[in-house]
């Protein structure tokens, strides 16, 4: 990209926005008044009716795994994962680094009030993170909505109503749920 075109296109943001307002409004759509916040990218949960799937996948992916400070991650072409113990989701190191975070966050509210817009952070580059449930699925609360145990029963009995088939029967065989991700292409094709 050239230098500058990101500058030109963010002074002309507002207007874009009030265009494609004005336009879906005209289509008889409804728009939000005020602006929404970027929400924050949700954890990818992977479960399975079968647990070994889950298993078998982590261990698939392990080629591409780099353990540091006893947390594994997974590198793949476009994004990092961090693998969550399913035990904890608060591991040891994402309490520090959580901690860390608010004890910044406290001096610098100053810098914070200071700066009316912040930019919006690039979660292209953000490490996702990667939610197994070897076993058992994930609670309500966790993912509430999405109810795990419904998909794969009412998936066990799509596949007893249909003709007996090797793809049929592999089909959602594991699930990756996650409510905000940057890009499921992304996630899915890489």
């Amino acid at each position: 990209m050239k230098p500058g075109v990101f500058e030109a296109l963010s002074k002309e943001d507002k207007a874009r926005g009030d265009f494609w307002k004005a336009l879906l409004l005209k289509l008889g759509l409804r728009v939000a008044e005020e602006e929404q916040a970027v929400p924050a990218l949700s954890g990818i949960h992977i479960s399975s009716a079968t647990p070994s799937a889950v298993s078998k996948a982590l261990s698939s992916w392990r080629a591409n795994a780099v353990t540091t400070d006893n947390e594994t991650y997974v590198k793949g072409e476009a994004d990092t994962f961090h693998v969550q113990k399913e035990a904890s989701a608060w591991s040891m190191g994402a309490l520090t680094k959580a901690a860390l975070e608010v004890l910044e966050g406290a001096t610098n509210d100053s810098e914070t009030a200071a700066n009316e817009e912040e930019p919006i952070q690039d979660y292209g580059e953000a490490i996702k993170e990667l939610v197994p449930h070897e076993s058992a699925f994930p609670s309500s609360k966790d993912t509430p909505y999405f109810n795990h145990a419904s998909f794969f029963e009412h998936l066990k009995a799509y596949k007893s109503s249909t003709p007996d088939s090797q793809h049929h029967q592999a089909m959602g065989e594991l699930l990756m749920y996650a409510e905000v991700v940057t890009s499921t292409s992304t996630l899915l094709v890489k």
